[in-house]
């Protein structure tokens, strides 16, 4: 057990659990990285749940939210993105969003080579994590029997810094690579463990977002939003009302303008943006047992 972790037993759930499979799968990124794959594995599982994690976290951080699923009888698969996590790459940059999700798709494609090919398969995302099911979905939605979405990162609100997306837009032709800030951790969890968790976890990236990266997102997200319209997977989100990284009103917009029938949007008003990491989680997950329980 890593050092660091010890003295946030007890106050981050994650900081607890590992997955029992590390490179359980070899898996490489279109761009030729070595990619760090996990598995919560049992016999004959019900489903399997593939987990997307968010920009500069990684699988690690959504280990308690695995652990739960597997008690519930299910098989939990993940990676960490290029740059991300355990995985090769350059730490703290994106080029696109699509590439990011022809990754995520190869991984998917190849876990489901060795489990039956009627066993329900789950997407679950976490912010930028939840773009990238929606997109996975939309390609493949023969394999996906539904998804679950956790604070998704859905299009870009009108009112996040007009300017700032217009500086963005104009550094990216000549300087991807300059530096803008980085995120409030104050701002992801009201759990007061976390900031200083995030900080010290090295498999999270901590520092300024580049330009590239924060172009690669914005220009992705409002491609998404264009395509909500084609969107029919089943779908339930989780929003809290306090967050402030990503924007519940463009994320339920989303939904009501997609073409499921099956969808539901919930909002919690005192949440903040990691949700795995809010009071809420628990009552959280048994609505999303409940809610695979009912399509399997």
């Amino acid at each position: 057990m890593t050092d660091w972790k010890i003295k946030y037993f007890g106050h981050i759930e994650s900081a607890e659990i590992s997955y029992p499979e590390e490179n359980w799968m070899e898996l490489k990124s279109l761009g030729g990285y070595k990619l760090s794959t996990y598995r919560f594995h049992r016999p004959n599982p019900k489903a399997i749940i593939c987990i997307f994690h968010g920009l500069n976290f990684a699988s690690c951080d959504l280990t308690n939210v695995a652990q739960y699923f597997h008690s519930e009888g299910c098989d939990v698969i993940a990676f960490d993105y290029p740059g991300h996590g355990k995985s090769e790459g350059p730490r703290g940059n994106m080029d696109n969003l699509e590439g990011l999700a022809t990754d995520c798709e190869r991984f998917l494609i190849k876990a489901l080579i060795g489990y039956p090919k009627n066993l329900p398969v789950f997407l679950l995302g976490e912010s930028m994590g939840g773009a990238l099911c929606v997109m996975v979905s939309m390609r493949r939605p023969e394999l996906i029997k539904g998804i679950m979405l956790f604070a998704p990162a859905l299009g870009v609100s009108p009112d996040f810094e007009p300017v700032l997306q217009k500086l963005v837009c104009c550094l990216n032709f000549c300087c991807g690579g300059t530096r803008l800030k980085s995120f409030d951790p104050v701002l992801f969890s009201r759990n007061p463990y976390f900031p200083s968790y995030f900080k010290e976890n090295p498999e999270f990236y901590t520092g300024r977002l580049n330009v590239r990266t924060a172009a690669a997102m914005l220009n992705g997200l409002e491609n998404l939003q264009l395509m909500a319209q084609n969107f029919c997977t089943p779908v339930i989100v989780f929003q809290g009302g306090m967050d402030k990284i990503t924007s519940a009103q463009v994320a339920k917009e989303f939904i009501e303008n997609c073409k499921s029938n099956d969808k539901e949007f919930l909002i919690y008003n005192d949440m903040f943006h990691c949700v795995a990491h809010e009071p809420e989680i628990n009552e959280i997950l048994i609505k999303c047992a409940e809610w695979i329980g009912r399509r399997i």
